[in-house]
């Protein structure tokens, strides 16, 4: 990545929200593949997106590029299945902390 680029991404990285176009942008994908993750629940449908958004698109553009995924649905399944394993996680540490 170029020092141009980089200096373009925290521009916008700094935004508290963005459109669907900056989005896209800034996450390097197409506005039909945030659309896509909006038609399968992946986002839920903004005038303007935040960063939990920008985390989103981008977990998602890089499990899709990783694990080469074409199949939308199950993009969305395994965003899911990797929030509850991260919602297990934090549970088990408070429990942790509270109990050892």
């Amino acid at each position: 990545m170029s020092k141009k680029e980089l200096v373009v991404m925290v521009s916008h990285v700094q935004e508290t929200s963005f459109t669907l176009e900056q989005l896209a942008e800034v996450c390097g994908v197409s506005v039909g593949f945030i659309k896509a993750l909006v038609e399968y629940g992946i986002l839920q449908p903004q005038a303007h997106f935040d960063l939990s958004h920008l985390q989103r698109v981008r977990l998602a553009a890089r499990l899709q590029r990783e694990l080469e995924i074409e199949d939308i649905g199950s993009l969305a399944i395994i965003i899911d299945l990797l929030q509850e394993v991260e919602s297990l996680r934090r549970h088990i540490a408070v429990i942790e902390k509270h109990f050892f």
